[in-house]
């Protein structure tokens, strides 16, 4: 299968064999997914490896699903780092992008455009399953009211300034 790449890689493709994962990288992700993702859409960016050690910063996964599709050749950006930066950039690449919360009212949307513009592939190569789907667009299940339409939870309040603390809610 030939790779297609979505951005000019002229100066920037390196034998594959010159770069390597992080041996500190966190993170595990979903090879096989981007995988099909690289398989439906294209390889839309390059991995980011320190010229020092040769060891990938950002892309650690892309990498790897590069291998898997039979790469012999890289996008690569080449970072002029030092280990501290190194371990710096590999740390909040993988955690700024764990701290993301999607808004499921537009992920629905999103979600429900790729279908319609593809109903013959549906979510392959989005991460999405049609479990995702089915979940995403069911109404929401309406708020649960006590028989007398007052809250049913409880919870502690407590004054920021005396440190008093009562109970709200039965």
């Amino acid at each position: 299968m030939s790779l297609r790449f979505l951005f000019d890689t002229e100066g920037m493709m390196a034998p594959i064999d010159r770069v390597k994962q992080h041996p500190k990288n966190d993170n595990n992700g979903d090879v096989d997914e981007i995988v099909t993702s690289m398989q439906r859409t294209g390889v839309y960016r390059p991995i980011y490896v320190s010229r020092a050690t040769g060891h990938i910063v950002a892309g650690n996964h892309t990498y790897v699903a590069l291998l898997d599709l039979g790469a012999k050749a890289v996008p690569v950006v080449w970072l002029d780092l030092d280990e501290t930066q190194e371990l710096l950039i590999l740390a909040a690449d993988n955690k700024i992008a764990r701290n993301a919360r999607p808004d499921p009212a537009l992920t629905e949307e999103l979600l429900a455009a790729i279908r319609d513009a593809a109903p013959d592939l549906g979510l392959i190569g989005t991460g999405y399953s049609d479990e995702d789907w089915e979940r995403l667009s069911r109404p929401a299940a309406p708020l649960s009211f006590t028989s007398h339409g007052v809250e049913s939870l409880t919870h502690t309040i407590e004054c920021p300034e005396c440190g008093h603390s009562w109970v709200r809610g039965k």
